[in-house]
């Protein structure tokens, strides 16, 4: 049954690895409740562009960045009506 109310706790990391130096690796953390309402997802930035594309940040290498995901729901609501 699709259920319009719904809510999801989430703890998310967000790496950009750095392809020169993995000490440098630039990581965001957030703790979030994803919901219906809102399109966000726990903050408005994660790196400018910019940072990523100067070569001398380590992060684009041959064409290509490494991104890193790691998501862990620590619970979810759904109500049905």
């Amino acid at each position: 049954m699709f259920s319009r109310c719904w809510s999801c706790e989430a703890r998310v990391e967000l790496r950009l690895v750095n392809q020169a130096c993995a000490a440098d690796t630039f990581c965001r953390k957030v703790y979030h409740i994803f919901c219906q309402e809102q399109s966000d997802w726990g903050f408005s930035t994660f790196i400018r562009w910019c940072d990523i594309m100067d070569p001398m940040n380590g992060f684009y290498k041959d064409g290509c960045i490494v991104l890193e995901v790691n998501v862990m729901t620590t619970g979810c609501i759904t109500q049905t009506k």
